[in-house]
Formats: C-alpha cells, sequence, structure tokens
C-alpha cells in the first residue's frame, strides 16, 4: 500500500504575510540606519573642526597671530602662486595637520590637486577632486564685512590678528564653521570652483563666510541647496538635517541649529561688538 506523501511549503496567505513583515522590518530599520550614518558622519565633522582649531591654536603659539584669510591682487581672481602669503587660511595652517608635504610642494597645480582629508564633511562628500581640484567644506568668519575687518579670519597675506584682539572673549565668537554648498555643482559653482589653497581673498567665497542683512534680517544658516547655476554663497551651511558644526575660537566644536535667532547668530561672528549673547541661544 502507497503511503500518500505531506508537501511542505507556503500557502499563497502565508507568503503575503511575510512580504508585510519584511517590508515593515525594512521600513523601521532604513531610517534608523540612516540616523547612526548621519550621527557617525557628525561626529567625523566635529571632529575635524577640532583638529582645524587646534592647527589655528598651534599656528597661533608659534606666530603669535591667527592665520591670515588670503589675499587676491586686484584684478586678479586668485593668489599669485609665486607669494604664498596670498594663500588662505587652509593652506596656512597645513603644517600642523600632519599635511606638510602639501605645505612645501614646490608645484602649484599639485597644491591643487592634494587631498586633505580633514576638509570634508562625510556628510557632504567623500574626499576627492573634484573638477580636477581639492574643496573644502568648512569657511572661516569674516564677521559681518566682506573683508573680514570685525570676524576672526581677516582679508590680508600676512597674519595680523591676535587672540587678545578677540574683544568678546574667545568662548563667545566663531572662528570657523560648515559652509552652504551648491551639491548640484560641487567643484563648478562659483565658491566652489577653486582650490581654497590658491583662491586667495577672491570675493567668491570659497573658503570664508560671512553674516549680513538682508531687509533688515541678519541671514543664518541654511542647509545645502541644489542648482544647476553657478551661484555663490555667503553663507554657513551644511548637509546635516538639523543645523551646522561651528568651531569657536576657545576650540570648542557646537551645534548651531538652523531656527537659530539672527541676532545672537551675528552676535557670535562679530568678534568686537561688546554685546554680550547666550551661549544657550546657538
Amino acid at each position: 500500500m502507497r503511503i500518500p506523501s505531506h508537501r511542505s511549503g507556503f500557502t499563497l496567505v502565508e507568503l503575503l504575510v511575510l512580504i508585510a513583515i519584511v517590508a515593515i522590518l525594512t521600513a523601521l530599520l532604513v531610517p534608523a540606519i540612516q540616523r547612526v550614518r548621519e550621527s557617525a558622519a557628525r561626529t567625523q565633522c566635529t571632529n575635524n573642526l577640532k583638529e582645524i582649531g587646534l592647527a589655528f591654536h598651534s599656528f597661533h603659539d608659534i606666530h603669535k597671530l591667527l592665520p591670515q584669510g588670503g589675499w587676491t591682487p586686484p584684478g586678479a581672481c586668485a593668489a599669485d602662486v609665486n607669494d604664498r602669503r596670498q594663500f588662505g587660511w587652509s593652506f596656512q595652517i597645513l603644517p600642523f595637520l600632519q599635511q606638510r608635504d602639501i605645505y612645501e610642494n614646490p608645484r602649484s597645480n599639485a597644491i591643487a590637486a592634494a587631498v586633505a582629508p580633514v576638509y570634508y564633511c562625510p556628510s557632504r562628500r567623500q574626499p576627492g577632486l573634484y573638477r580636477g581640484h581639492n574643496v573644502i567644506d568648512y569657511a572661516g568668519c569674516a564677521g559681518s564685512t566682506r573683508d573680514g575687518r570685525d570676524g576672526v579670519v581677516t582679508r590680508g597675506y600676512v597674519p595680523s590678528l591676535s587672540m587678545s584682539e578677540i574683544g568678546d572673549g574667545v568662548s563667545n565668537t566663531l572662528m570657523v564653521a560648515e559652509k552652504q554648498c551648491n551639491v548640484a555643482r560641487f567643484g563648478a559653482s562659483a565658491d566652489d570652483n577653486q582650490s581654497p589653497f590658491l583662491s586667495g581673498w577672491n570675493g567668491h567665497w570659497d573658503h570664508y563666510r560671512r553674516v549680513w542683512k538682508l531687509k533688515g534680517v541678519w541671514q543664518t544658516p541654511r542647509p545645502d541647496y541644489g542648482s544647476p547655476s553657478l551661484m555663490a554663497s555667503q553663507r554657513f551651511g551644511s548637509s546635516h538635517s538639523a543645523g551646522i558644526n561651528a568651531l569657536f575660537v576657545d576650540g570648542c566644536v557646537r551645534t548651531i541649529g538652523y531656527d537659530i535667532d539672527p541676532i545672537p547668530f551675528m552676535r557670535a561672528c562679530v568678534r568686537d561688538d561688546g554685546l554680550p549673547f547666550n551661549a544657550h541661544d546657538l
């Protein structure tokens, strides 16, 4: 007598239930994984700024002044490659970031193609060349002026500002923070189209940012944006969802939200306005 066989397998209902469970788990896990990745990227970004802060302090320890913002000769669109004093702050502090090989390279085209990973925020982009040159995701604070007269990073080809001249206090004054970028035109937008080492102070805002009034309101950080245009941004900003990481002169890195009140942000950017603000407002 033949014993009937029993076939094992999923019924259609069971299969649909399994698919639904997998879909629910995926919907729950993907945002959690994204949050973990963003948290790790923000931590790395914070560490980058701390390293930059230590380099600023090391530069000041030796020169008794903070690094210059850079210089561009009249009529030029970048620094004179034969006068490295005109190169920006991001070049001047390279020896203190264990990047002396870039700093001492005799060829300007090699400097423009040299990658310093500490200058890239992992939430935005990976270290590398964009349109054939290096870029930077951080900007020195020029205060409220186009030449940095009331900021920490000032236009010039020699160091000229000491920490003792930070009238509002080193813990109350922003030095370097993340810059807003056009994510659709990496390496091409006017504020991202040159190596920050060689761009000098050319009005393209490659490695510096400021605060200014628009219709009577001080402008605050904004998220990155995407545009087919080659426009330049003067704003601080980032690819983080909630706000920017900002380095203060004392070496502390704080998160400044996109919803910050314009007045405390302006006071943090201007080094000597004599106007106090509550650090908890940042």
